[in-house]
């Protein structure tokens, strides 16, 4: 019976292809390994020529299993279209499996399929937001949400900069990634790259708004001791887009307070260079872009702010941005209650 059908009415064949592949290679691997302890048990040349076919068989199934499937605590993959594919020159799905809050996965030669299994790491069964950014040659690959009952589409084109963010279910999300290049020899790639922010303890639904509310003290407190940038500022100019779905604030950098560099290899002159100095007029000014979801509908505010922000999918997104005023009363406050995380300045 072609069960699929009835569980994913709206899926693809190649995803009821998978189904049958797990299903056959799982008869055909348990059959060889019945083969090879029976075989293992007899003195019949006969049968020692069949142990050593199968052996054969079983050592060739497993290499296109490890081939195919990656499997652990892994959090991000690399691979090729070219290793799924068949004899006869058809290309399957290939399964990965992902448990970390953040990674890649590189796809180059893109043929067939993959099903991206995230989670967050073990031990940690919570529901967790989830954000996904796709680089990559345009128009060369479509990229699917798993439902309950169905795929949705992310609409998310490779090398738009664009950011599409959902929810776990059963804490785990499922993404298809169906390349559309069927029999090109250019080397295309696609970069996906993914960020996993658990709810809290107890929550089982995100809400949207939730990061738009003002920020608490012990909120406040935390950002600053956990955030990559913190830095005093005043907002220059706020650009809406409801495409990438979030806003970037320009941001005039009055005072850099603490930042932690994008990796390892980049020092603080770096992080200047690239993201914080810009040149006008022949003269040097500091400024930074810092994202917010676009259903906050942030504007222009005057005064001076302290921005804490951490790093997502490359881009710094907002944390908590309390005025210059009420963060000094905060640091007060924390302070006579002996609540510092770290040490607060302003």
């Amino acid at each position: 019976m072609n069960f699929t059908k009835y569980i994913y009415p709206e899926v693809k064949s190649w995803e009821r292809l998978f189904v049958k592949h797990l299903w056959l290679q799982k008869r055909t691997t348990t059959s060889a390994t019945m083969c090879y302890r029976n075989c293992f048990n007899s003195n019949n040349n006969n049968n020692l020529v069949m142990y050593i076919i199968y052996t054969l068989v079983l050592l060739n199934l497993c290499k296109y299993s490890v081939a195919s499937i990656i499997m652990g605590d892994s959090c991000d993959w690399s691979g090729s279209g070219l290793d799924a594919e068949s004899e006869d020159g058809k290309a399957g799905v290939t399964p990965i499996y992902l448990r970390c809050t953040g990674g890649e996965v590189n796809w180059i030669y893109p043929r067939g399929a993959l099903r991206i299994l995230l989670r967050l790491p073990a031990g940690d069964n919570r529901e967790f937001k989830a954000c996904i950014k796709l680089r990559g040659d345009k128009d060369i690959a479509r990229i699917f949400l798993e439902g309950q009952r169905s795929l949705h589409s992310l609409q998310l084109e490779p090398g738009s900069n664009q950011i599409r963010c959902f929810q776990s279910r059963n804490n785990q999300a499922a993404l298809y990634v169906e390349s559309t290049d069927l029999h090109g020899l250019k080397k295309h790639v696609i970069e996906l790259e993914y960020d996993l922010q658990p709810l809290p303890e107890g929550v089982t639904h995100y809400d949207p708004y939730e990061e738009c509310r003002p920020c608490s003290h012990e909120e406040m407190v935390h950002a600053f001791c956990t955030s990559d940038l913190v830095t005093r500022g005043i907002i220059k100019q706020v650009e809406h887009s409801d495409d990438l779905e979030q806003s970037a604030l320009n941001v005039r950098v009055t005072k850099l307070i603490r930042h932690i560099p994008n990796g390892l290899d980049e020092d603080e002159n770096d992080y200047h260079r690239k993201e914080i100095v810009t040149h006008t007029s022949g003269r040097t000014a500091r400024s930074v872009n810092i994202y917010v979801a676009s259903h906050c509908g942030v504007s222009h505010g005057s005064g001076e702010f302290v921005f804490m922000a951490r790093r997502r999918l490359g881009d710094l997104t907002m944390k908590c941005a309390p005025r210059l005023e009420d963060w000094m009363d905060t640091i007060r406050l924390m302070k006579d209650q002996g609540k510092e995380l770290c040490v607060l300045n302003s």
